[in-house]
Parts: C-alpha cells; sequence; structure tokens
C-alpha cells in the first residue's frame, strides 16, 4: 500500500490500489443502543408506506453525539467553529492507528503512551486510537469503562499538527468531566474529534490507512453523526 501524505491525498486516490479493501468503522445506530447518559435515545417511527402512499418514508429523532460521531469545537468552546465551517478536507485523510490495548479499560492514555510508538504521524494527518473499549460504554464508569485521553496526549497530538483525533471510546474526556480539558485542548488548536469508532479498528492497527468520517451539513451545530469507514491494503 502507497504511503500517504497529509495534504497530498488526491495524488493517493490516483495511485490507489484496486485490490484495496473498506471497512466500516461506524457503530449500528438502534433504539437499543447505548447512548451518553442525558443524551437521548435514537428514536424511528415509520410517516408513510407503500401500501397506503406508495412509498415509505420515516421520521428519524436522535441527538447530534449518536454513535459514531465529529465533534466541532463550539461543542465546549463558545467561540469555537461548528461542524458545518469546517471544510471536507477536515474530515477525510490520511490516518494512522495506533494500539493502546495496553492500557487497562478506564484508565487514562497519555503522551508517554504514545511517544515510544514507532508510527511516524505527520502534520496534517489524522490520529486514531484502537482501546478496545468499544462496546464497554453502558456503565460509564472510570473504572472498567472506557479509556480516555489525558490532557498530555492531547497536547502531543497538538504537536503534532494533526487534523483530527480518532477513539473507539465514547468520548475523548473521562466520563462526568465538566472541564472537558482535552476536548478544549484540541479544539483551540482547531483539531477536530472523532468519537466511538466500532471495534474494527482493531483490524487497523499499526496501519497507514485512507480514512473517511464526513458529518452532515448542520448549521450551527457542534456535532454530527458520521458514516466512518477506512481503505486499506
Amino acid at each position: 500500500m502507497a504511503r500517504l501524505r497529509g495534504s497530498n491525498n488526491m495524488q493517493y486516490f490516483r495511485r490507489f490500489p484496486s485490490s484495496a479493501r473498506v471497512i466500516d468503522l461506524s457503530q449500528l445506530i438502534s433504539e437499543s443502543m447505548a447512548v451518553y447518559p442525558g443524551d437521548p435515545r435514537p428514536r424511528t417511527r415509520l410517516l408513510t408506506t407503500i401500501e397506503g402512499a406508495g412509498a415509505s418514508t420515516t421520521e428519524l429523532i436522535l441527538g447530534t453525539h449518536t454513535g459514531t460521531h465529529v465533534d466541532a469545537p463550539c461543542h465546549v468552546l463558545p467561540e469555537g467553529r461548528s461542524v458545518d465551517e469546517f471544510p471536507l478536507e477536515t474530515f477525510y485523510g490520511s490516518a494512522w492507528v495506533y494500539d493502546l490495548t495496553h492500557k487497562p479499560r478506564g484508565s487514562q492514555i497519555s503522551s508517554s503512551d504514545l511517544n515510544g510508538d514507532s508510527i511516524p504521524l505527520r502534520k496534517g494527518e489524522i490520529a486514531l486510537l484502537y482501546t478496545g473499549s468499544s462496546g464497554s460504554n453502558a456503565g460509564f464508569t472510570n473504572t472498567g469503562g472506557y479509556t480516555y485521553l489525558h490532557k498530555s496526549a492531547a497536547d502531543w497530538f497538538v504537536e503534532k499538527k494533526v487534523k483530527a483525533v480518532g477513539i473507539d471510546s465514547i468520548s475523548v474526556d473521562p466520563f462526568g468531566s465538566d472541564t472537558y480539558e482535552v476536548h478544549r485542548t484540541l479544539f483551540r488548536n482547531d483539531v477536530v474529534v472523532i468519537e466511538n469508532l466500532s471495534s474494527n479498528l482493531r483490524f487497523l492497527v499499526g496501519k497507514n490507512v485512507l480514512f473517511f468520517c464526513v458529518p452532515l451539513k448542520l448549521k450551527n451545530v457542534e456535532a454530527s453523526p458520521v458514516r466512518a469507514f477506512a481503505f486499506w491494503s
């Protein structure tokens, strides 16, 4: 697989091998799925049927942080940009997948957990973190719950000048945080956050992939569900 280089994605598209595979990294959205406490559960309601109206239509109600989603700076920063104010290029590109499964669930990832990694993360790339926390969020505790980031890890990604950080946990901050220190650190540097990636991320550990997580174009909104996926070979 040819190496990706930050802003050189279009050149990479042209030489992307036809044998490359695509893998879905999105959570399945359903009414029974785990949601962050206080967030609404997804709901669907059939409005019309083929039998009655010639076509079926469905009403969908869900929070902007449902399932696999992107957070934008106005999530926690009053002056921060909203989802629709970021260019599409923010939400796709060269990504490296880190293995953080040595960290116990409910613990935090610090810069020291990343410094020794051999992955050559470059400016303008995307960092994806596989912690094994996907699907373990129902209890929402920091003991046996989901793995999250320490501020030092956020500082490390800012220093690397990445454009996005993704994780398979339901949040980059600890459960119950009222400071959102990690979110704020990343957002102040225009780094978007991708949360609740699926456990399929495990198949990509240590790989350089072409990653996509494009949000809906929602005006003045702080987050959006995405269909996240990656190409790899």
